[in-house]
């Protein structure tokens, strides 16, 4: 698992230096299994048919669960696996803001997953 993930970090490359503030989900009361739900159900179909239209309730709703995808509950990164692919592979503009803290944060998790896994 450590290869794909480090595979994945070499794909997604160098992100250009964008500022960021991180997110803190401390005080978010969410229900990070209905979330999950939604975006595998719903929002990640509907994305695949308009990628414009549905990005930024996509990207709204991964970033809930940004904490979750760096714990051993692997579901929270595949949901973020999914997203990144289907991105990857459309015709959306990698330059966009939206994106590219997206793949910011997404590197943040494949780097958390890497390390947790050498230890």
């Amino acid at each position: 698992m450590s290869e794909a993930l480090k595979g994945r970090l070499k794909e997604i490359g160098n992100i250009q230096n964008i500022e960021y503030s991180e997110k803190s989900q401390t005080d978010l009361m969410i229900d990070a299994e209905e979330v999950l739900r939604k975006i595998m159900v719903g929002q990640l179909p509907k994305f695949r048919k308009n990628h414009e239209l549905f990005l930024t309730q996509l990207l709204n709703s991964i970033f809930l669960l940004q904490n979750h995808a760096r714990t051993n509950d692997y579901r929270y990164l595949d949901a973020w696996n999914n997203i990144y692919e289907e991105i990857n592979y459309s015709d959306l503009d990698f330059s966009n803001n939206e994106i590219q803290l997206f793949l910011l944060e997404y590197k943040r998790i494949l780097l958390y997953h890497i390390n947790d896994l050498k230890s």
